[in-house]
């Protein structure tokens, strides 16, 4: 049914604009210990009400330990949906994966009732400890449809090599796909280095800590780790590296930079078999940002009178909204216009078009060195 009174949008979410420790963050998993109700969504906002609600970490747990890393990046706004634990990895994926049944979604799928009943759109869905091809793709479907980015994470215990290679195919965390993430290695917990946690993890708490949406995902700093998982060669400038290679088939990891380790890597899974700019993953978060934006503004005229004084007050509005951005940094540039020959005043039907150009960020630096005798 089309829709006939509100906001049409053809490319966007509709729900207020959160950044920093407000970021939403969606953790999909299990918790054997937990209080909190299998396939429902609950609202994590400090360490009290995570132990509270999906206790301590036991084996084949995903949550509890994914709680603590966002938590200590300052994240207050996660959404956990706690799927069935089976000791069967089979039964797990598909407890996981869920139903995608209007009115009785469960599951990874579930994630598309948090904007109608928290008025929220989230910017990350953490699936941490499932990578299969029918997970992406369930991911996938889920992400584009709520507007987000889903991260995955390459199989634990991976090599580089194996994870080059799964990169090349066209299933799991080979998929290609504008909004989600491959990540990778998993990094030691510094205060227990037995503890594995998922780059995936880090990288949203990192993002949620940095508080921007147009800006790199990389070079973030991660918090309490103490290495890497695995052995991984880092380079800035060897291009037979470790982490040239993972970044050349589109997989963000981490790089060491003085006594920290930081994310390396700003493209998304739909890198390199495009090289768009929306193979950048600030691109596709600044782009779903603009809109966010556009329609807080865009519902103050919901109701106005259809005249061309209100068409032009509201190209006006948006034309502030894309100055504000620019004097800020956030773009290059940005331009609203009212397409007066596709509105009709008669009907009440206005129509804009939004273009913005992005700032990319740096990815290559070249430097030639002569000295002089």
């Amino acid at each position: 049914m089309a829709l006939v009174r509100g906001i049409e949008i053809y490319s966007g979410t509709t729900a207020p604009l959160l950044t920093g420790s407000a970021l939403p963050i969606v953790i999909v998993g299990t918790a054997q210990g937990a209080i909190a109700a299998v396939n429902t969504i609950t609202k994590v906002t400090s360490t009290a009400d995570a132990i509270a609600k999906f206790g301590t970490h036991t084996a084949g747990d995903t949550i509890p330990r994914s709680l603590e890393v966002l938590l200590r990046y300052g994240c207050n706004n996660i959404y956990v949906i706690r799927t069935t634990y089976s000791a069967t990895p089979a039964t797990n994926e598909t407890n996981l994966i869920g139903a995608d049944t209007a009115g009785a979604r469960t599951g990874l799928y579930l994630v598309k009732d948090i904007p109608s009943k928290f008025n929220v759109y989230p910017a990350f869905v953490l699936v941490p400890g499932f990578n299969s091809d029918a997970v992406a793709t369930a991911l996938d479907s889920v992400v584009n449809a709520v507007r987000s980015y889903g991260i995955l994470d390459a199989t634990d215990g991976d090599t580089v090599a194996a994870v080059l290679t799964a990169r090349d195919t066209a299933t799991g965390i080979g998929k290609k796909s504008e909004r989600l993430i491959i990540a990778y290695p998993s990094l030691k917990r510094a205060s227990a280095p037995t503890i594995f946690e998922p780059l995936s993890v880090h990288i949203a708490g990192s993002v949620a800590k940095d508080g921007s949406y147009g800006k790199s995902t990389s070079s973030l700093t991660l918090l309490g780790v103490l290495e890497p998982s695995i052995t991984l060669s880092m380079s800035l400038t060897d291009e037979n590296s470790d982490t040239a290679k993972l970044n050349a088939k589109g997989v963000v990891t981490v790089i060491i930079d003085g006594s920290d380790y930081d994310t390396w890597g700003d493209r998304n899974a739909l890198y390199p078999s495009a090289l768009t700019n929306r193979s950048y993953i600030s691109v596709v978060r600044l782009e779903d940002a603009i809109m966010q934006k556009a329609i807080e503004r865009a519902r103050k005229f919901i109701d106005q009178p259809a005249t061309v004084t209100t068409a032009l007050l509201a190209q006006a509005s948006f034309n502030a909204m894309f100055y504000e951005m620019t004097t800020q940094g956030e773009i290059n540039s940005g331009k609203a216009t009212w397409s007066e020959a596709e509105s009709n005043l008669n009907t009440g039907k206005l129509k804009y078009a939004l273009e913005a150009e992005s700032i990319l960020p740096v990815e290559l630096i070249q430097l030639t060195v002569t000295i002089g005798v």
